[in-house]
C-alpha cells in the first residue's frame, strides 16, 4: 500500500467500460494505455489497479485516485482527455449496477493480467 500524506484522501474507482460492438480488440490496450499516463502524471496511487472481464464482455478498472483534487487535475490534463475521448469511441461506461454480477451477493470475474 501507497503512503500518502495526510492531506490527501484516497478515492476507489470502479469503471466499468462496455465495448462498442466490432471495437472489443481495442479497448483493453487502450484501457491500460489511459492508466499508465495517469500513473505517469500522478494523478492515482502507485497501487496495483485490478482488471477484470465480465460475461457480457465488459472490462472493469478498479484504482484508487490520490484525491479529488487530482480528479480535478485529471480532467484538465489534455493528455488524459485525449485517452478519455478515445476510449468513448470503443466503449460506453456501464452502472456496476446494471451488471448481472454484481447482482449476486459474491461477485465472479474472469481477472485480466495487467
Amino acid at each position: 500500500m501507497s503512503e500518502l500524506p495526510l492531506h490527501f484522501m484516497r478515492l476507489t474507482f470502479i469503471i466499468v467500460y462496455k465495448p462498442y460492438k466490432g471495437r472489443e480488440q481495442e479497448l483493453l490496450p487502450a484501457v491500460k494505455a489511459s492508466y499508465v499516463d495517469l500513473v505517469k502524471s500522478d494523478y492515482v496511487t502507485r497501487d496495483a489497479p485490478k482488471l477484470m472481464k465480465t460475461t457480457n464482455g465488459s472490462i472493469i478498472l478498479i484504482f484508487d485516485w490520490k484525491s479529488e483534487e487530482m480528479i480535478n487535475r485529471a480532467q484538465a490534463d489534455p493528455i488524459i482527455q485525449n485517452h478519455w475521448m478515445k476510449l468513448a469511441k470503443l466503449c460506453e461506461f456501464e452502472k456496476s449496477a446494471n451488471l448481472v454480477e454484481f447482482q449476486q451477493p459474491f461477485s465472479q470475474f474472469e481477472a485480466i493480467e495487467w
